[in-house]
C-alpha cells in the first residue's frame, strides 16, 4: 500500500510549487513507498489513547518530511517545524497539515526506534 505516494487532491491549491520541485518530492516518497518503511513506520504509529481519535498529522508524511528535512537542508527540529510552516516543499509533503516544533520533536523522541529500525535495514542490505 502507498503510505506516502497517495496524496490529497485540493480542488484550489494555495500554493504553487515549481514543476522540478513537484517532481524531486514525488520521486522522494515514491522511493519511501518502495522501500518499504510505510510497514516499518506503521509497525511503530498506533494512536494509543484509550478514547481513540484520529492523529493530529499525517505520520508517514511526517516522518518524510523528517527525513527530507534531514536529509537534505533543515538540520534543528524548530526549522523543520517552521519549513513545514512556510517552506512550500514542505508544505507540499505534508498536505497543507501544520505541525509545531512540539509536534516534531515529540516524534522524534517518542518514536525513534523507526529509525532505528531503518539504520539497522540499510546497513544489513548495504554489508549483504
Amino acid at each position: 500500500m502507498g503510505h506516502f505516494s497517495i496524496g490529497k487532491v485540493f480542488l484550489v491549491p494555495s500554493f504553487d510549487l515549481e514543476e522540478k520541485e513537484r517532481r524531486k518530492i514525488d520521486r522522494f516518497l515514491l522511493f519511501l513507498d518502495d522501500s518499504g518503511v510505510g510497514d516499518v513506520v506503521a509497525r511503530y504509529v498506533r494512536n494509543g489513547t484509550p478514547s481513540g481519535g484520529r492523529p493530529n498529522c499525517n505520520y508517514y508524511r511526517l516522518f518524510a518530511a523528517i527525513l527530507y528535512g534531514f536529509a537534505f537542508d533543515r538540520y534543528t527540529v524548530r526549522d523543520l517545524a517552521d519549513a513545514c510552516m512556510y517552506d512550500l516543499r514542505y508544505v507540499a509533503l505534508m498536505e497543507l497539515t501544520f505541525v509545531d516544533y512540539s509536534t516534531v520533536a515529540k516524534f522524534i523522541n517518542d518514536k525513534v526506534n523507526i529509525f532505528f529500525t531503518i539504520l539497522g535495514k540499510i546497513s544489513f542490505t548495504n554489508v549483504g
